[in-house]
């Protein structure tokens, strides 16, 4: 799915006019002044810069070290030269200028930059300048190559730390120690244990030396010692290789929390800000501490900049051992509205629009005439759309007739935290959505008997949410309900056995979130290393047409390959324990037994497996999609309805939900420069309506491209993904696929369906805002 914001008008007329300008007066946009000849380069426009050589060392962290870099943009120069479009290229596209000064240092930068990696030995020993073949006759001269070869030779080694603590503790400390129940021991053991961020034999990166220092640091002012110091000594021995490092240390005396102030709150109360942060004066100082209570501060939405520092005195002055807290926030605005349009192209083929309001501080936190409540918070969105159905993807020019079926949903929610534990929200929700069901598939050519179902829901949630720290850990009970009613957008009445639905469970829903970017920080948008995990656990039988339990765990890792690459992965599975329905369409169906002597419609066999059918499209596992198994469309992989009651062919295959899931996804993304990325992916996976039924072989395996433009709210994507011949099903008769084709089925639903083609290719391309994982 996806949602593009349109160019104003004013904006895209003017764009076009300075293009056409430009045109006709035989100008270039954005002309260049710099001499460029094929005798000296110097000036040409930069295309690539590499470094050839790099066998133990990242050679994109060298390449974020120099200067010398290329143009900004991967598709440089493809639109310039061509009218109208020309002026993209020049104002989208921020082109390097290659310079012989500028080289020449990056040389020495590259140098230098080996031995902070430990190569003491290594040497660059070319430069290489060259012009790309065939740029020589653009105009202004040719394109420009670099390539920078170095020889890395032996790293030294670290052969051995040392932590070395300089000062004795005094017996006030002592018995501070002792109350915080820790000995003075434990400065040493967690100083020495720090220290080994820097490990044996392996080669001596000054990074790592400086990370380890800060480590050490970090590991005593989380014990207290808010003044610790470290000073480093590395004793390197290019003959033999190695090096031996000292780390002594300074432990200073044990501190406590001292006065906290808050600075630029705006109409934020300070007390709202110290409610969170949980710590206070008195207690004992921790730089996890401070940091955990800045990213409960962030919590509140209600800051765009958050710093807790300690006021540390300087160098040679009294150290106090309450050590004061300053909160510096930035506020940002507490309202905003948002509006949108869009359209979709791909399952489904739609127009879309988007409009909310939100209020941070609804009811207001005042000072003095204290509430009862922190920061509330409500939020109100609404999604019209209108989908040209049948339309999808890979059926855009078939011709078939175009039913228009408008859709809407609204949501309501409102949240504030509890009086006497602020970092718990109480949450209540209210959703009314009339539409399409969410996981019914759309047929390929719409016939003039097929009934278009759409649903109008009524559906409430009310819970809380903590987040614990540091583990960035979410817990949300909550108890929901769901009330489905079908209609028909173009028939008198909706399809026999399908009746209104009431769904009450309780849910639990568990998050941990330790995604981090490059620089080691807390960054779910742009992950470059770390874990995410979730887990919703579901019970419903407090009354209503449904009664099971499901359980759906999902596991994510992502680790960083170099600088530019990250290999992220996941796993996940699915059950879902039926109790008051699924034994119905646990087995095969015959379309026989649906039918009485006479040939007509048995309605007493007919309804049950109508009802739990139904009740499954609400409540089972489907796999397929954007998000899932990219090489299938959504929900396109698992069992299928392919006959109605009377034995007739369904226009095409009704995904019915399962009972078992599970799913497995390896992705490698490569950022190329600038926002513009790539992917490339394999996923599998599979869904089956027996219980615990994981059947491995039938994987369903599919593998792809993406691209990526990163924007504020993430990654636009598009990702083609290809099913692979043979790793659909391995070592199982293609008994779904014939009975397709040959359309003798007896039963009403298969385990499995070919989901047919795009431009005769088993594939699928999905368009979304944000990653797959």
């Amino acid at each position: 799915m996806i949602s593009t914001a349109k160019l104003p008008p004013l904006v895209l007329g003017t764009s076009l006019a300075v293009s056409l300008l430009a045109t006709s007066l035989g100008c270039t946009v954005g002309e260049k002044t710099d001499p460029c000849t094929p005798a000296d380069l110097s000036g040409c426009i930069l295309e690539s810069v590499e470094i050839e050589g790099a066998r133990a060392t990242d050679e994109d962290d060298a390449l974020e070290k120099i200067a010398t870099t290329p143009s900004s943009h991967p598709l440089a120069g493809v639109l310039e030269g061509i009218p109208i479009l020309g002026v993209f290229d020049a104002l989208g596209v921020e082109y390097e200028r290659f310079d012989r000064f500028a080289l020449e240092r990056d040389l020495a930068r590259v140098q230098r930059w080996l031995r902070a990696r430990g190569y003491y030995d290594a040497r660059v020993t070319a430069g290489r300048v060259r012009a790309i073949p065939g740029t020589e006759a653009d105009e202004g001269g040719p394109r420009v190559a670099v390539q920078i070869v170095i020889e890395e030779g032996q790293p030294v080694l670290v052969d051995a730390t040392t932590v070395e603590i300089t000062d004795r503790l005094a017996p006030e400390d002592l018995k501070m120690l002792a109350a915080l129940g820790r000995a003075p021991s434990d400065a040493a053991r967690a100083a020495e244990a720090a220290s080994q961020t820097l490990m044996p034999f392996f080669p001596f990166d000054e990074e790592r030396y400086e990370a380890a220092k800060k480590n050490v640091v970090r590991a005593l002012t989380n014990l207290g010692f808010a003044y610790a110091k470290v000073e480093g000594h590395a004793d390197v021995d290019v003959v033999t290789r190695r090096a031996k490092v000292v780390f002594r240390v300074e432990t200073g005396p044990v501190c406590t929390v001292g006065p906290v102030r808050v600075d630029g709150a705006g109409e934020v109360p300070t007390w709202v800000v110290l409610e969170v942060v949980d710590f206070e004066p008195g207690d004992p100082f921790s730089t996890d501490a401070l940091e955990n209570g800045e990213a409960a501060i962030a919590d509140l939405d209600a800051f765009g900049a958050i710093a807790v520092t300690p006021l540390l005195p300087p160098a040679g002055a009294p150290r106090p051992r309450a050590v004061p807290i300053q909160i510096s926030v930035t506020p940002s605005s507490l309202r905003s509205v948002r509006t949108g349009i869009g359209g979709e192209l791909g399952d489904r083929v739609a127009a879309r629009g988007f409009g909310g309001w939100e209020n941070r501080n609804l009811l207001g936190a005042y000072d003095g005439i204290r509430p009862s409540h922190g920061l509330d918070k409500i939020n109100l969105d609404s999604k019209p759309r209108l989908v040209f159905y049948p339309l999808k993807l890979g059926s855009l020019f078939d011709g078939s007739d175009i039913e228009l079926v408008p859709e809407i949903g609204f949501r309501a929610r409102y949240q504030f935290p509890l009086r006497f534990e602020p970092r718990t929200t109480l949450f209540t929700q209210g959703e009314v959505n009339i539409g399409l069901p969410k996981n019914a598939e759309t047929p390929d050519v719409l016939e003039a008997d097929d009934n278009i179902l759409g649903y109008r829901e009524l559906a409430g949630r009310f819970g809380l949410e903590r987040r614990f720290y540091p583990m960035r850990l979410l817990v949300s009970p909550s108890f929901n309900m769901l009330r489905a009613d079908p209609f028909s957008y173009n028939l008198p009445d909706v399809p026999d056995g399908l009746d209104p639905l009431t769904i009450r469970y309780v849910q639990l829903f568990l998050e941990l979130d330790l995604r981090r970017n490059k620089q080691g920080k807390w960054d779910p948008a742009e992950t470059h290393q770390g874990v995410f995990s979730t887990l919703d656990l579901q019970y419903a039988g407090l009354g209503g047409d449904a009664e099971d339990v499901r359980v759906r765990p999902e596991v994510r890792g992502y680790l960083p390959i170099s600088r530019r690459v990250t290999l992220a992965g996941r796993i996940a599975t699915g059950l879902l324990f039926t109790q008051s329905y699924g034994d119905a369409v646990a087995e095969p169906i015959a379309v026989a037994p649906l039918r009485d002597q006479e040939g007509d419609a048995d309605d007493v066999a007919r309804r049950p497996i109508a009802r739990e059918l139904q009740i499954l499209q609400l409540r089972g596992l489907f796999s397929g999609g954007p998000n899932s198994n990219r090489g299938y469309g959504y929900n396109e992989i698992g069992p299928q309805r392919v006959l109605d009651d009377a034995g007739g062919f369904l226009g095409d295959p009704l995904a019915t939900g399962g009972r078992t899931l599970w799913e497995a996804s390896l992705e490698l993304r490569w950022r190329i420069a600038g926002p513009v990325g790539t992917a490339f992916f394999v996923d599998a996976g599979d869904v089956t309506l027996g219980l615990a039924d994981y059947r491995l072989e039938r994987p369903h395996v599919s593998s792809g491209l993406g691209l990526r433009y990163m924007t504020p709210v993430g990654p636009l994507r598009l990702d083609l993904g290809v099913r692979i011949p043979g790793l659909q099903s391995v070592g199982v008769v293609g008994e779904t696929v014939a009975c397709i084709e040959e359309q003798r089925c007896t039963v009403l639903i298969l385990d499995d369906t070919d989901p047919g083609t795009i431009f005769g290719v088993p594939m699928a391309i999905h368009i979304a805002i944000g990653d797959a994982y």
